[in-house]
């Protein structure tokens, strides 16, 4: 894969990633919802994890 193929890819990647984090944050509409359960706590993780991957 040449140079801007694998740069294309890893943007994609990236967009991909950055378009699920609406998909998580839906059922929070304060900070504290991410504290108040373990549905709360698994969005926040998840958000996470997408941020450390990219």
């Amino acid at each position: 894969m040449s140079d801007p193929d694998l740069l294309r890819q890893r943007l994609l990647d990236v967009l991909t990633a950055l378009e699920r984090i609406p998909r998580h944050m839906a059922d929070i509409s304060h900070p504290d919802d991410f504290l108040s359960g373990e549905a709360g706590r698994d969005h926040m993780d998840a958000i996470w994890m997408i941020s450390v991957i990219w």
